[in-house]
């Protein structure tokens, strides 16, 4: 009876051979951990370990066909990447264990495969998403989802490209909300966001899916109309715009009204014949500077671009430029204009008024630069510039001064929303030794009553501080006597209006009534404008307690301001009989 093959091997060929089969799982096993070629290692395993393992042992040939077979199927397996394959040898022994282990090892090389396919497959849909998404992102308006200012100029070029291809009219319209700032800065900037989601479904309810309207920055949105039929459609859509704001916003629940201004261009009427070569810059300006217009006009409304407006539009750009340039050169300069109290016929304060010393322009008083400042954004950082400059300038009088001499500094309402402004004028006052006391903060009535709630907080810490403060042009707005106590200033100026009309029954009966209002709230009257003997009269008999204007003192230059400190400038009188109004000193 012939030995089984293995127990007939001596020990040293058993343990040959069992070398061999740990060779060959090795090599399979390093090839499942993803060392070198997974095709090579289980052909070196089958040629390799079994058939010279095979040869060297001298197995007889019913082995070593069941080696070469697991030596084909270990070949076929590598040189195919087909994992797939199995050993179909149903031996019991060490053959057929190889052979289970080389079946194990393939399902587990084959599963690793199909888990590395669909981790390769679910990376790659996410890469495809990704790529998606950052592709939305750069051409679409993260909150609202419109096209953003690079797709709505792809859009603009595309159209106008296809307009002179086919003699076609294109109209480009930019839309501002009118007001936007005052609800952002009274609801916050939450709301605010919100407000500009509602405005972007608005304005697509109207428009045809052929048109794009995109968030252009900020509140401002552009709209590209295709095909211009009827010829008055972009003056339909401007018209149904205006109409469909009149319908209140509800944000937080609570009803918002806003207006918008719209400018509208059109293509080609609007491009100079031959065009220029940057026609879609053009176009964008035209629908820009029409669109100022029509704020000029009074907001909420539409206007399209007629030539003069780009003119004005260059010099608004200029003044912008020259103003920043001013800034920076020391341009500006101060006046001061002196406040004088009836009763002592001398001057007891000033009133600081910036200028402007152009180089081209010459000498520009307030009313020529300051709307255009307040317009681009200036307006605080001049604020700032002339509180220096008085600090400055008060620190080298100060010898000179008499007791409780103070001067007015004009804030604006960009610099009521700076929520560091306390700090700010601390600083400066600190820096330049000047006591608070020496201020007056002037604030216009409609600036306090347009944020009245959010005011009152910082009015505190600027008296807290030791600023005193002053209401200007009062009578202009429509202060509430609540808010006028909260506010705890210390002096009004009525506006140089009522004063001019004084003559007028009305004017007189306002101004009368201001002043005894403001002896019962133990306030000082400072009357503006105060031009001729007449209005000084009436004024004195009305029992206001200063004047300031041009019949006794213009604004001055520094250099001549000394002179008018001790002087007499109107004859002393019983103007303000009252003594319970207290002086505007410390």
């Amino acid at each position: 009876m012939r030995l089984r093959f293995f127990d007939r091997l001596s020990i040293r060929q058993t343990l040959l051979l069992t070398a061999a089969l740990a060779g060959v799982l090795g090599v399979v096993a390093g090839a499942l951990g993803g060392a070198g070629d997974v095709g090579a290692g289980l052909a070196a395993l089958a040629v390799g370990a079994l058939g010279a393992g095979a040869w060297v042992l001298g197995i007889e040939r019913a082995l070593a066909r069941a080696f070469e077979e697991l030596s084909q199927l270990a070949r076929r397996a590598g040189h195919d990447a087909d994992y797939t394959l199995r050993s179909e040898a149903a031996r019991r022994d060490a053959i057929g264990r190889l052979g289970a282990d080389l079946n194990d090892m393939l399902e587990r090389i084959e599963r690793r495969d199909l888990m590395l396919a669909a981790e390769v497959s679910a990376r790659t849909r996410e890469l495809e998403d990704l790529n998606a998404q950052l592709h939305h992102q750069a051409f679409h308006d993260t909150l609202t989802g419109l096209p953003n200012r690079a797709l709505f100029d792809d859009r603009l070029e595309q159209a106008v490209a296809y307009s002179r291809r086919h003699q076609r009219r294109i109209a480009v319209m930019f839309l501002d909300l009118d007001n936007f700032k005052t609800i952002n800065d009274t609801l916050g900037h939450a709301a605010g966001d919100e407000l500009l989601m509602l405005v972007a479904e608005r304005i697509c309810q109207v428009l045809r899916e052929v048109d794009t309207v995109s968030r252009f920055g900020g509140d401002e949105f552009t709209i590209l109309l295709l095909e211009l039929s009827p010829d008055d459609y972009a003056e339909h859509i401007a018209r149904r715009l205006i109409d469909n704001f009149e319908h209140p916003f509800f944000i937080q629940n609570k009803p918002v009204t806003i207006t918008t201004s719209i400018g509208i261009t059109i293509f080609p009427d609007d491009v100079p014949e031959g065009g220029m070569t940057n026609t879609l810059d053009l176009l964008k300006r035209n629908a820009d500077a029409a669109m100022y217009t029509a704020k000029d006009a009074g907001k909420n409304t539409y206007q399209f671009f007629e030539e003069h407006m780009n003119r004005a539009a260059q010099e608004h750009l200029s003044m912008q430029l020259e103003l920043r340039r001013a800034l920076q050169e020391n341009e500006l300069h101060v006046y001061y204009q002196p406040v004088v109290d009836l009763r002592q016929g001398r001057t007891i304060g000033l009133e600081a008024l910036v200028r402007w010393r152009h180089p081209e322009k010459g000498e520009l008083l307030p009313g020529a630069f300051i709307p255009f400042a307040e317009k681009f954004g200036l307006i605080a950082q001049i604020d700032q510039w002339v509180l220096a400059a008085v600090c400055r300038q008060w620190r080298d009088w100060q010898a000179q001064l008499p007791p409780g001499f103070w001067v007015a500094v004009n804030l604006s309402a960009a610099s009521l929303k700076n929520h560091g402004l306390v700090d700010e004028i601390a600083e400066v006052l600190y820096s330049h030794g000047v006591p608070a006391s020496a201020i007056v903060i002037e604030l216009t009535e409609s600036q306090l009553m347009e944020n009245a709630r959010d005011v009152l907080g910082l009015l505190q810490g600027l008296r807290e501080l030791g600023l005193r403060l002053s209401i200007d042009d009062f009578g202009t707005g429509y202060s509430s006597l609540a808010y006028l106590r909260q506010f705890h200033v210390d002096a009004l100026k009525i506006d140089r209006s009522f004063v001019h009309d004084l003559g007028s029954h009305d004017a007189a009966a306002i101004v009368s009534t201001i002043v005894a209002m403001a002896r019962n709230l133990k306030l000082r009257v400072i009357a503006e404008g105060v031009e001729t003997p007449a209005q000084l009269e009436v004024l004195r008999g009305l029992a206001c307690d200063c004047i300031q204007g041009f019949l006794y003192a213009a604004p001055l230059p520094p250099a001549a301001v000394p002179a008018q400190l001790h002087a007499v400038l109107v004859p002393p009188g019983d103007a303000a009989p009252d003594p319970g109004a207290p002086p505007l000193t410390p």
